[in-house]
């Protein structure tokens, strides 16, 4: 099943490679390839497809600047349960909240799964926040192996993070006005 550590086909994820770091799409990855995490490299355990369950469910549309400038880089969409690190000067050490508690209409949105989706896993070495889309989010873990930072809870500091991100999100400048409509043609004489 799909939940935390699992994206969709074509999700950039940041690898490093000979040449320097380098996007490539999640259904590219190789077991032992380093990828880049909030904490440092990190080596690739395993990625593996995942079942997206039949019935019909949500998802989580991250746009582009979302939680700050470039962060992620491109629409991202994941699962309600995707873990996110969150920095910011409130929260200097960094939270993991999941995408589905940080909803805010605008800029995180939920929206219908898109049906036939393939969706892949991503599982290192520990615990990591491999950058997706320049976003850090949560990989697989297995059952007992510690998150790779402090989990926020429900309540008022998850409140407070999604106020500021509602805030990011009505700082963004409105999209272009569309253009006039073209004059009507001038009736046959």
């Amino acid at each position: 099943m799909i939940g935390d550590g699992c994206f969709p086909a074509g999700t950039p994820v940041d690898v490093q490679t000979a040449a320097g770091p380098q996007q490539r799409a999640i259904e590219s990855l190789q077991p032992g390839e380093t990828l880049i995490t909030a904490s440092g490299p990190m080596q690739l355990r395993a990625i593996e497809p995942r079942e997206s369950p039949p019935a019909p469910g949500a998802a989580i549309r991250l746009l582009p600047g979302a939680f700050g400038p470039g962060q992620p880089g491109q629409e991202l969409l994941v699962t309600s349960e995707q873990l996110l690190l969150i920095r910011d000067a409130a929260l200097p050490d960094g939270v993991l909240a999941p995408a589905g508690a940080l909803v805010n209409g605008r800029s995180i949105q939920r929206i219908a799964r898109p049906p036939g989706l393939a969706w892949f896993g991503i599982a290192l070495e520990a615990h990591g926040m491999p950058l997706v889309a320049n976003l850090p989010a949560g990989c697989l873990r297995d059952p007992g192996q510690p998150l790779s930072a402090r989990l926020l809870p429900t309540g008022p500091g998850l409140f407070a993070l999604r106020g500021r991100l509602s805030r990011i999100a009505a700082a963004e400048p409105p999209p272009p006005p569309a253009p006039p409509p073209a004059p009507a043609a001038a009736p046959p004489a």
